[in-house]
């Protein structure tokens, strides 16, 4: 048995950007005989694939689906640790913006959310 790449065992493979064990990647360098006797990390795969994430119940407050991730400084960190696609991490984009892009109004982010939604839509579809 040699080394694998796999799921980071310090941070559930979510990529942390302070995980040293990483390097904020998700996967870290492990023992194979590790590896198969290890459940893989809510939301992936032992390949490492992304699959769907468990349904937060909320009960109208704050729930942890809103909680930023540690080292978090900009919207592409955000994108990048929900693993928005690229329809729906434009969306989040224009949302956040909504109205402040210089030369353009309120209706061209809202038509910009409305054109990657119909994408989405029709990609999922």
């Amino acid at each position: 048995m040699g080394t694998v790449k796999a799921p980071c065992l310090i941070c559930n493979g979510l990529g942390q950007f302070d995980c040293k064990n990483c390097d904020g990647t998700g996967f870290s360098i492990q023992d194979e005989a590790t590896v198969k006797k290890t459940k893989p990390p809510s939301g992936l795969r032992q390949d490492g694939l992304v699959v769907a994430a468990a349904k937060v119940k909320s009960d109208g407050k704050s729930t942890s689906y809103y909680d930023l991730p540690p080292g978090a400084k900009d919207l592409g960190d955000l994108i990048e640790f929900k693993d928005m696609n690229f329809n729906v991490g434009n969306i989040f984009k224009a949302s956040y913006r909504l109205g402040e892009k210089e030369g353009n109004d309120l209706s061209y982010d809202l038509n910009k959310i409305i054109y990657f939604a119909q994408r989405e839509l029709a990609r999922i579809k």
